[in-house]
């Protein structure tokens, strides 16, 4: 019996040569259920290919706010979406919540959240996103990001944000609402009116 994990981002446009993609697949075959290897280790498995997915588009491409909050939050994201594939999504629920412990049991107490790694605070805001707006806004956040033409980072970039608030702006627009309460929670400092001004500078380019 083999785990067979596959998760598919549509509509990635590519570079020339070995990037020239239509559609971006990350398949992955892996003897690891037949060994008895628990879900939960699969899905760190799935994570570091998720680097390697990753890695099949050029530096250059790199969105300007590609930082630490993101680096390797979305490689976490990509696993538990493949692990969800896989066994439905009662273990992928269950996955999700056991990456939010982190997060959830210093709810309330800012300082201590505050003192969470950025990765481990925004990744629990992309599992949010996830769970509410479902997977498609995952997926768009990676083809605006990525795409060739760099044309939404631009926006983000000529509107003066910070690398975070891009990021809270790109995910607003995406999933039609103002997620700052959800970034000042886990003690990132961002305003609704920065990240309006994003979300207006995105619709101005892109539309609503």
């Amino acid at each position: 019996d083999r785990f067979t994990a596959f998760v598919s981002l549509w509509g990635v446009p590519g570079g020339d040569g070995f990037c020239q993609i239509g559609v971006m697949n990350m398949s992955v075959l892996l003897r690891l259920s037949s060994i008895g290897v628990p879900n939960l280790h699969q899905a760190i498995a799935l994570h570091e290919l998720g680097h390697a997915f990753a890695s099949h588009f050029p530096p250059h491409r790199a969105p300007w706010y590609h930082g630490p909050h993101i680096i390797e939050s979305w490689p976490t994201i990509l696993a538990l979406e493949a692990a969800r594939v896989w066994y439905g999504d009662h273990v992928g629920d269950y996955l999700l919540g056991r990456k939010c412990t982190y997060v959830l049991r210093h709810l309330g107490d800012r300082e201590q959240i505050a003192s969470l790694p950025a990765i481990t605070r925004h990744l629990f805001i992309e599992i949010c996103v996830r769970k509410k707006h479902g997977w498609d806004v995952m997926r768009r956040f990676f083809q605006l990001s990525y795409s060739s033409d760099c044309s939404a980072p631009k926006c983000l970039k000529s509107a003066g944000l910070s690398r975070i608030e891009a990021t809270a702006c790109l995910y607003s627009y995406l999933s039609g609402e103002n997620l700052g309460w959800l970034y000042r929670m886990v003690a990132f400092d961002i305003s609704d009116d920065r990240i309006e001004k994003g979300v207006a500078a995105l619709r101005a380019l892109r539309g609503p």
